[in-house]
Order: structure tokens, then sequence, then C-alpha cells
């Protein structure tokens, strides 16, 4: 029923939108983890995972963003129909542990030159807590266009 609603939803895109599917646990199984904690925290299994995955693929979804996972983890690529796509996991956590650093990811409208023109999107970045009293915050080298095409550059 949510894949069915959420089809719906997605059909809705247009090519200039960002969409964002954000999710408590990670959409796949995640090597990391050992196989019995996998369907404890694993909220979808193989084949539905695999199905979402399909469906933001093919209705140029930017991203999933999902946590559980309390740390940064990414995937960013092209999908088969030339658009970009990521599976962002926030570091974000409600638990401190020792020996730990203190993270969170930010989006950020940006602007970047290419080739052709300026792309407008989201940048993600990484903010970290280095455990002496100050964050230091990095480009995580995942951008997310809103637009098909850059815009022009107008300029000679």
């Amino acid at each position: 029923m949510q894949m069915e609603r959420l089809t719906r939803k997605l059909g809705a895109n247009q090519p200039t939108d960002i969409t964002l599917i954000a999710m408590h646990h990670h959409p796949i199984v995640v090597p990391k983890l050992n196989s019995e904690l996998e369907d404890y925290f694993l909220s979808l299994d193989d084949a539905s995972g695999r199905e979402l995955i399909k469906l933001c693929v093919n209705t140029s979804v930017s991203a999933i963003l999902h946590g559980h996972f309390h740390y940064y983890s990414s995937w960013s690529g092209l999908t088969p129909h030339g658009s970009h796509m990521a599976i962002i996991g926030s570091p974000a956590g409600t638990v401190q542990i020792a020996g730990i650093n203190e993270e969170f990811l930010e989006l950020r409208e940006a602007d970047r030159e290419t080739t052709v023109g300026v792309e407008e999107g989201l940048a993600v970045y990484n903010h970290r807590h280095s455990g002496d009293g100050r964050w230091g915050m990095n480009f995580t080298g995942i951008f997310l266009p809103c637009r098909p095409e850059p815009i022009e550059n107008t300029t000679a």
C-alpha cells in the first residue's frame, strides 16, 4: 500500500524538482551488519528495498536519506536514465558513545560551474565534532542537481 501511494506521488514529479525520500531505516542490506542483526535493523526486505530503489531511479528521485545507521554512509551516481541519485545515511544519533565523534549532515542550496554553465542544486556537507570543542565541516562530494541542464553562461 505504501509503495502504491509513493508510486502515484512520484509519478507527478517534474524533471526540475529535487525529490528526496526520507526513511528511518536504510533501504538496502548493509554488509557491515552481521546477519543476525539485519532483520532487526532493516525495515525493508531485500526485494522491497530493490523495488524502492528501482522506483526512485525511474521517477528521477534525487536522493534517499536514511538514519538508524549512526554514521555517515553514501552512494552517489548516474542512473541508467542519465539523472543523478544518491543514498545518504545520516550520522546523527541520540546516544553519545565514548570514542565516537558526533556528526550530522546538512543539505545546502548551492551552484556549481560546469563546462556548459551554472548548475543549481543541493550540496551535502558533513559536520563533525572533533572532541576538542570544535566543529569541522567538509563537502561530501555529493551534489544533487535540480535542473536537467545547466543554465548557459551568458558572460564571455
